[in-house]
């Protein structure tokens, strides 16, 4: 960012204490080190709006995001295709022998007042809290729900993400009603009959069974006819997968960069200019046309579209 921005590298044995207050450092005003933070944080959220690309992995599932949600729901979390448990143990933790006497005391001291797992999340230890995270599934990196995609009759199979990592699942699934993950119908796919085109985020089904013969010494004809396709049958299909780029190439954090710097320079120029577009005094006059920096922010802005130009994705809107 201070490159972008044009700042001085300071003397690496120069402590930031020793140049900030601890009120712009701790961004109680806010200070300046939490503006640049937030337009980070806006100019990533941009981008990958911009190009329909995730900066960084995230996962799609059905699986819990944190601890807390196995715990508090453990019939949805602990049946059918989403059993977030473990070890047998956990599905009953805390039992009364796992309560601290403070806890105890809370069913006055009686056993039989008590059930297990059922003390409330917020009123366990930090301990008790990290135990039970141990023993169940939960991913802090999940987005929202597992993919449900209809199904076309045909062996390719889109997916809303582009470069994908790794598919956790890819299932023909029809779920009951009460909504537990507990299927009517279930037909898993094994990493053998797929392939995955990781870049557009795409899957074709195998097998393209190929049939070679023979027509004479020197000639053959090669045919196909594809073998696994879907059914034609809205949200069918269901896929957990993980998603994202593992690293964000150079040009994408230049284009993260200068969309910061841009916001900063608004700011400043909101700050010490106070908006105004000019200024003059003494017979001097100066104009800013858009603003301080105004050169600059168009100069990044162009620059940016021709960063983020290679990652645009053709969408196709046929059936």
């Amino acid at each position: 960012m201070d490159r972008i921005a044009g700042i001085p590298q300071l003397d690496p044995n120069i402590k930031p204490g020793d140049c900030l207050p601890a009120s712009a450092m701790e961004g109680s005003l806010p200070g300046f080190r939490s503006i640049v933070i937030r337009a980070i944080q806006k100019s990533v959220s941009k981008i990958e709006n911009r190009v329909k690309l995730a900066l960084y992995p995230r996962r799609k599932t059905n699986f819990a995001k944190e601890p807390k949600e196995v715990y508090e729901n453990r019939i949805k979390f602990g049946s059918g295709g989403i059993d977030s448990f473990l070890t047998m143990s956990s599905r009953d933790y805390p039992t009364w022998g796992d309560l601290n006497p403070e806890q105890k005391d809370k069913y006055n001291n009686n056993q039989d007042l008590y059930k297990n797992g059922t003390l409330p999340w917020d009123l366990l230890t930090s301990e008790q809290q990290a135990q039970f995270s141990r023993e169940v599934l939960f991913f802090p990196d999940k987005v929202g729900d597992e993919e449900r995609i209809d199904g076309k009759a045909r062996s390719y199979i889109k997916l809303y993400e582009r470069q994908i990592i790794k598919i956790n699942k890819l299932a023909l699934e029809i779920k009951d009603p009460s909504g537990l993950g507990i299927p009517y119908l279930n037909r898993s796919y094994s990493p053998n009959e797929y392939f995955i085109y990781k870049k557009e985020g795409s899957i074709i089904l195998f097998p393209a069974q190929a049939k070679i013969a023979a027509t004479g010494s020197s000639n053959m004809i090669a045919s196909s006819g594809y073998g696994l396709i879907v059914p034609n049958m809205p949200q069918i299909i269901t896929v957990d997968y993980l998603f994202g780029l593992e690293e964000i190439p150079p040009d994408l954090q230049d284009a993260v960069a200068m969309l910061a710097a841009i916001k900063v320079f608004e700011l400043v120029n909101v700050a010490f200019t106070k908006g105004m577009m000019s200024y003059s005094v003494g017979g001097f006059s100066a104009s800013f046309s858009k603003g301080l920096y105004s050169s600059v922010i168009d100069r990044y802005e162009k620059y940016v579209e021709e960063l983020l130009g290679p990652y645009f994705q053709v969408l196709m809107t046929g059936y």
